[in-house]
């Protein structure tokens, strides 16, 4: 099984988007008058071929791309050249996960996400990997830290994220069952692993532990609510902004996850203590208050902003919160089980 090839050729970008797509299993993907079909064709009809920019981002996973068309439209080009030590089948997956993904969003009418333009799912093609063609959001990434921006500019940024993440659960809502079902099968799923081998960081005692507690961390109230998408990394180099700070699109969708309202209506990224060793200082308490009070001002969905107000303003919402993050990733697991499930300016939480 072949790992992540390291014949990487993206000069040839502008020779790919303007060819024919390329498989992506046994079939090609383009968007068509804003939904998506499975057979050969083109990126865009006229078949052009772009300029590639001189820049390129990198994230976690991808590095992105920009190219430009003659009549001015712009697409970035999403490249998972940073999935080093994967298998090549896993590494297509991922990037397959993240298209169903994304069509799921244009499909629900949510605005921010961005539009697919084409995919190309092999690494048989003129770049040596697979990408995504989206189209390009204009702007860039949020600034943001303690110090800058100014109150002002928080303020209004914050209120837009509130109601885009209240957005994002209205166009995605379902109801798929109990929520304490749903946790448990990601946590058996885990202790399936580590029992085969396959996340050696944690022992089994870990797994044991972290079953043990959810109980004390899931509200029975939401137990039957419904699900919606949570993006799970909505922190500012995945919000995109213009010159005056208005939000013009969310991106980096790859772990996002339709979950239990408990998590989805949680504190976004942003948000949230990175890494949960102090209490939130006075800036953060504020950026919360008035993520909270825009909440509390929406005249819409009135159950969905209940429960996002409660989940949100609980007195151990930090813990719940990294709580939730033990669920999918493997180092918090470790981090708060070393812990002894407690957070170290918090000593109540734990087993």
């Amino acid at each position: 099984m072949a790992n992540v090839q390291q014949d990487f050729r993206p000069e040839n970008i502008p020779v790919a988007v303007s060819g024919d797509l390329c498989s992506v299993g046994n079939s090609s993907v383009t968007a068509t008058e804003g939904s998506y079909s499975e057979r050969p064709g083109r990126f865009r009809p006229d078949g052009e071929t772009p300029v590639l920019d001189e820049d390129h981002f990198d994230g976690a996973q991808c590095r992105v791309f920009k190219v430009t068309f003659s009549d001015g439209e712009s697409w970035a080009i999403r490249m998972p050249i940073h999935m080093t030590g994967l298998a090549q089948q896993n590494v297509i997956a991922i990037m397959q996960g993240e298209v169903t993904m994304l069509q799921q969003l244009e499909r629900s009418g949510f605005r921010w996400s961005p539009r697919i333009q084409g995919v190309s799912l092999t690494f048989d093609n003129e770049t040596g990997y697979p990408f995504m063609a989206l189209r390009w959001i204009p702007g860039s990434c949020l600034s943001w830290s303690p110090d800058h921006p100014g109150r002002d500019i928080r303020d209004k940024v914050l209120r837009q994220l509130a109601a885009i993440q209240l957005e994002l659960v209205g166009c995605t809502i379902e109801d798929k069952g109990s929520a304490s079902e749903f946790f448990e099968r990601m946590i058996d799923g885990k202790l399936g692993r580590v029992r085969s081998g396959s996340l050696p960081e944690l022992a089994e005692q870990d797994v044991h532990d972290q079953k043990a507690l959810l109980p004390k961390v899931l509200y029975p109230w939401l137990e039957n609510a419904p699900f919606a998408i949570d993006h799970g990394d909505l922190r500012a180099n995945n919000i995109i902004v213009d010159a005056d700070h208005n939000i013009t699109g969310i991106i980096d969708w790859a772990f996002a996850v339709k979950f239990p309202f408990q998590v989805a209506g949680g504190l976004p990224r942003l948000l949230q203590l990175e890494p949960p060793t102090l209490p939130p200082d006075e800036v953060m308490q504020q950026d919360r208050k008035t993520f909270y009070d825009s909440l509390k001002r929406c005249c819409s969905m009135a159950d969905a902003v209940a429960w996002m107000m409660a989940i949100q303003s609980a007195e151990d919402v930090d813990f719940r919160t990294c709580y939730h993050e033990t669920i999918r990733s493997k180092g918090t697991h470790k981090w708060l089980a070393e812990q002894g499930w407690k957070l170290p300016h918090r000593q109540q939480e734990g087993l």
